[in-house]
């Protein structure tokens, strides 16, 4: 009898050292604090990123400004995309991306709805820990970690740290204050798309209607409101606010990515790379591409995301909403300037090449030189034509290539996304 006792504690012992183990907490390498949207979309991200996330709501009530306020629900139907497709998605119960499912969801939403889908998507996040009722009482930047004490005197050591509320109530702990950005003149880094220049749309990581523009942050916004490893996510724009729901998501999104960038390389701020934070970004469904007429439900989405990101081809800025245009014809001259300062040996393509508008032909020529292919690339493009690129009608040499043919072609085969930019866009080689 006592040898099978001693059996049965051995047994319920080791099950129970089991237990503790699976059920030990992760420690957490990142801080989110507020109660709110932006909140919750940076936390989400973060986690989505693999990094262990603690989110602190001080108040305890999640997106309490969700409810009795339905003014900043409505988006622009055409430029969904980020988390907050993703909670259409959740509130649908239905994961496809199709236009005509969003416009139907957002018809018959109601705010108990989302925070509802919120509370099914913060359940169901690993790398998420949630904690209510918790306020900082002190907080210390240590440069390689940041020490944290709650008002329970339990403390919390991360890597970095996103103060989402609006009131930034974090910057009291801090010696070095978070800044607006210091516009360069004629240099706008956060505000109205059409008032960007071409180099700072490289780098933008959020987009969204705001006060009826379409609007961007771009990554220099994000990084100069911070402190060392420490984020906000207030007052991003230069008017202070952002009406938009959807828009907050996309900022709190884009600043959970930053700093997840720098707590999974265990890096500073200054460091972040702007292409694997849009890289990162766009794998979560963000949408950074602010064109109407270009769909999610696009095939080639993101190949179109990262031309626009790399600012080969020319658009309007008068036309509202913006628009791709797809079937227009590419001129020569037109994107001459940017596939030179991204390919050195492009140059003596151009010099070779006079004729207004690309065909096919033109187009793979280019690539073989820019991307060092030989004529085997010709058979490629032609069996991939329909099958992978699901382009339109045949393959043929002679054709002039629309926008839509050039972006999906340069971006497969030339790949320019991958050279690397600074933070003011500038095309590293």
């Amino acid at each position: 009898m006592k040898l099978i006792n001693r059996t049965i504690s051995i047994v319920v012992l080791y099950f129970s050292i089991i237990f503790n183990l699976s059920a030990k907490e992760v420690k957490p390498q990142l801080l989110v604090y507020g109660d709110n949207i932006q909140a919750f979309a940076a936390a989400l991200q973060s986690a989505r990123s693999g990094v262990p996330t603690l989110w602190v709501m001080p108040s305890g009530d999640c997106c309490s400004e969700l409810l009795g306020n339905t003014s900043n629900i409505a988006n622009e139907n055409k430029l969904i995309g980020g988390i907050w497709m993703n909670l259409l998605q959740e509130v649908g119960s239905n994961k496809e991306k199709k236009d005509s499912l969003f416009t139907l969801i957002q018809q018959g939403l109601r705010p108990q709805m989302l925070k509802d889908a919120i509370l099914n998507m913060i359940a169901n996040q690993e790398n998420l820990t949630v904690r209510k009722n918790f306020k900082v009482t002190k907080l210390t930047n240590n440069r390689k970690n940041i020490d944290v004490v709650w008002n329970d005197k339990s403390k919390t050591k991360v890597l970095a740290v996103v103060d989402a509320t609006y009131t930034m109530d974090l910057k009291l702990f801090l010696k070095e204050q978070p800044s607006p950005v210091q516009h360069e003149v004629d240099t706008v880094y956060n505000g109205p798309i059409v008032l960007m220049r071409d180099n700072i749309l490289r780098t933008i990581v959020a987009t969204g209607i705001s006060n009826q523009q379409i609007c961007g942050i771009s990554l220099r916004a994000i990084l100069a409101k911070g402190v060392d490893n420490i984020f906000f996510t207030a007052d991003m724009m230069d008017d202070k606010r952002i009406n938009s729901l959807p828009f907050q998501l996309a900022v709190g999104q884009a600043v959970g990515a930053c700093a997840a960038y720098t707590s999974f390389f265990k890096t500073t701020a200054d460091k972040v790379d702007v292409r694997k934070v849009q890289t990162e970004l766009m794998s979560f469904d963000s949408r950074l591409i602010p064109f109407a007429d270009i769909s999610v439900e696009d095939p080639n989405f993101n190949a179109l995301q990262r031309i626009f990101l790399v600012n080969i081809l020319p658009w309007d800025h008068t036309v509202f909403p913006l628009q791709f245009n797809g079937t227009d014809s590419v001129s020569i001259a037109s994107v001459r300037p940017v596939i030179q300062q991204l390919y050195s040996r492009a140059q003596l393509w151009f010099l070779d090449n006079e004729t207004q508008f690309f065909k096919t032909k033109d187009l793979i020529e280019l690539i073989k030189v820019v991307a060092f292919r030989g004529d085997e690339l010709d058979e490629e493009i032609e069996k991939a034509w329909t099958k992978r690129f699901k382009l339109s009608g045949t393959f043929s040499p002679s054709r002039t290539l629309s926008r839509y043919e050039f972006a999906v072609l340069m971006d497969a085969y030339a790949e320019p996304f991958a050279k690397r930019v600074n933070l003011q866009g500038v095309i590293l080689r």
